[in-house]
């Protein structure tokens, strides 16, 4: 088959299209930071940094196609009003198929007759773009640490945050570039130890405000026609948050450790995106529609608004029959989505997992045997979803968590 040669550009088999792009980022950054010990229960951190981003890069693209240039005149001059044989205006294709003998005039079958030059000429299109971009930040942070006691230490902290941005390279995407991340979060933080130091606890709340936040969104490619995934911004996001994770010496052979995270999101303002992948609104049965949705308000993509995972491990010494550990753990995700339009189609249910793990050390050590399931319950969870559009039949495709998994592991030491 047709295979043209682009620099930087591998041949893409089983299409008719060639594709070659090429990106080049050189990244710079300095950063200092300073303690001051304001006193014996206060610490002041403040930090400083400077970036820059240089990204370049390039699209090539060929697209072969054909120049029709009979259709439109052998539908005039073949017709039966060109002819004079008649009123019609639209059997012109019709007619000159007939005379070339590609069409039975009798059952209007095709003849099985070809003649490639009725097709048009071949030809190809090349597009070519070429892309530049410089990013700088200065981002800081500052942090107040407070400990009023040996057991206790609270920290209050503020810092900005800053993601480069880049290019849509391959596709020709309308959008071909988009600017930086940009957020300021602000946490407040607290680790204890309580009876005896047996019980660690470790908990924060935090606001994460985004200026700019990177998100998808499908467009229409001016240079190919068809639809592309970009990487858009949207104006503005929040995200709360609050977690919290103990860790409990219950007693000499018990132990309980556990966490747990609330995280509420939203964009904050408006984005309109169109929804490619929605097989309500088919843009091949119903053109020119519009189905710009408007993402504020919606949850933000691939944040789970609750989560969490907690263990208890029984360790039992054998003596001179070495030491055997017994763990049972389970972790639980809410549900989370795969789309800035929060369908229900583009929806991973929660779930949750119980693995279980057993394990026994020889007396000096060299040998570990170790027994586990995973899964206990066998459910299977949603960890990707995989949006379509009208070319794949707006399908969804993703990844799933592993069903029930049990083994053995068995360590030789010989040290």
């Amino acid at each position: 088959g047709w295979s043209p040669n682009i620099k930087h550009g591998d041949p893409t088999s089983e299409t008719y299209l060639e594709y070659g792009t090429r990106s080049k980022r050189r990244a710079w950054a300095a950063y200092t930071q300073g303690v001051w010990d304001i006193n014996d229960d206060f610490t002041l951190t403040f930090g400083v940094r400077w970036a820059e981003d240089d990204f370049r890069g390039q699209e090539n693209l060929v697209i072969p196609t054909i120049v029709d240039v009979f259709t439109g005149i052998t539908q005039g001059i073949f017709s039966s009003a060109g002819l004079g044989i008649g009123d019609s205006t639209t059997d012109g294709w019709a007619n000159f198929n007939m005379l070339r003998g590609a069409l039975d005039p009798v059952t209007f079958e095709p003849t099985g007759v070809v003649d490639p030059w009725v097709d048009g000429f071949p030809t190809y299109v090349s597009v070519h773009r070429n892309m530049d971009r410089v990013d700088r930040k200065v981002t800081g942070r500052l942090n107040l640490d407070w400990t009023p006691n040996d057991r206790d230490l609270w920290y209050f902290s503020v810092t900005s945050g800053y993601r480069s941005g880049g290019f849509n390279l391959v596709f020709f995407s309308t959008t071909f570039e988009y600017d930086p991340e940009e957020l300021i979060a602000y946490e407040i933080g607290y680790k204890g130890q309580f009876f005896n130091d047996t019980l660690q606890v470790f908990a924060s709340t935090y606001y994460y405000d985004y200026s700019n936040i990177h998100t998808f969104g499908s467009e229409v490619s001016a240079a190919t026609g068809g639809t592309t995934t970009s990487v858009l911004e949207a104006p503005g996001a929040e995200i709360l948050g609050a977690e919290a994770e103990i860790l409990w010496l219950a007693t000499d052979t018990i132990t309980i450790g556990g966490n747990v995270s609330y995280t509420p999101s939203e964009y904050t303002k408006s984005l309109l995106i169109q929804d490619a992948a929605d097989f309500r609104f088919p843009d091949d049965l119903i053109p020119n529609q519009d189905t710009n949705l408007d993402i504020k308000g919606n949850q933000v993509l691939q944040v789970p608004e609750y989560k969490g995972s907690a263990f208890v491990t029984w360790d039992y010494p054998m003596g001179e029959r070495g030491d055997f550990a017994l763990t049972l753990s389970a972790s639980w995700i809410s549900e989370v989505y795969f789309s800035q339009f929060e369908t229900d189609f583009d929806r991973a249910p929660a779930y949750e997992r119980y693995d279980l793990r057993g394990t026994w050390m020889s007396p000096n050590k060299n040998w570990i045997v170790t027994g586990f399931v995973h899964n206990l319950a066998d459910e299977i969870g949603i960890r990707q979803i995989e949006p379509h559009g009208v070319t794949d039949g707006y399908r969804r495709t993703g990844q799933v968590t592993e069903p029930r998994l049990y083994g053995l592991e068995v360590t030789w030491n010989l040290n």
